[in-house]
């Protein structure tokens, strides 16, 4: 998908309607994994500021997919994408449910979080493995901007990131901010930086189907 992207128009094939989401904010995201080795990758969204649900577009072996997930339900939305230029078609194909979210947070149901200011603009997240504090799982740095709308997300591989964010948020007040970088290194050696490099205003209405079309989770099947 190009990086750039100005003029977007939506078209949805889908007849029976149950479910409405709006999205009103464009991201693009650059990531680097810089430890053990490093890669790099971009990721373009989607994004509700109002009630903070995303569509995440994913692109492999040249063909284009969208998903919503439904944290709420733990399961995915997946929709097929199809780009002419500057226009994205989007087509609802299934949804996978995973039922196993409530047990990944419980994995870390003992973790303890510290959250500490270094200036206006920048905190220090430190996930601890149990509640004496001694053992870090991972330790966060964020840098935040001023912005129209919150997007406190720090992206990260932990199942509890809601309760961390919603934490940040407490913090920050009612002034709205962006994550716009996220420094994250894991116990395990895994050092990443991420960034956000681009936002843009739009209007994107998609509807999920009164029937769904429950499916197994594969995801890479999907771009065969």
């Amino acid at each position: 998908m190009r990086k750039n992207l100005f003029v977007l128009f939506c078209f949805i094939s889908i007849i029976c309607y149950s479910q409405d989401y709006h999205f009103d904010y464009f991201i693009v995201r650059e990531s680097t994994r810089i430890k053990p080795n490093k890669i790099e990758w971009t990721d373009h969204l989607f994004y509700d500021s109002k009630s903070g649900v995303a569509l995440l577009l994913m692109t492999h072996n040249k063909k284009m997919r969208a998903y919503i997930y439904e944290q709420s339900k733990d399961r995915r939305h997946s929709f097929k994408v199809n780009q002419k230029k500057d226009l994205l078609s989007f087509e609802y194909t299934h949804t996978n449910n995973f039922g196993n979210e409530k047990k990944i947070r419980d994995a870390y149901k003992n973790d303890e979080f510290k959250i500490t200011k270094v200036d206006s603009l920048h905190y220090e997240i430190i996930v601890f493995k149990d509640k004496k504090m001694k053992s870090k799982r991972i330790t966060i740095m964020v840098g935040l901007e001023k912005s129209d709308f919150n997007y406190l997300n720090i992206n990260a591989d932990y199942g509890r990131c809601e309760e961390v964010e919603n934490e940040l948020a407490q913090l920050l007040g009612t002034d709205k901010y962006m994550i716009k970088e996220t420094h994250l290194e894991y116990s395990g050696g895994y050092i990443f930086d991420k960034s956000i490099v681009k936002t843009q205003k739009i209007d994107l209405n998609l509807k999920v189907p009164e029937k769904l079309v429950v499916k197994e989770y594969d995801h890479w099947a999907e771009f065969d």
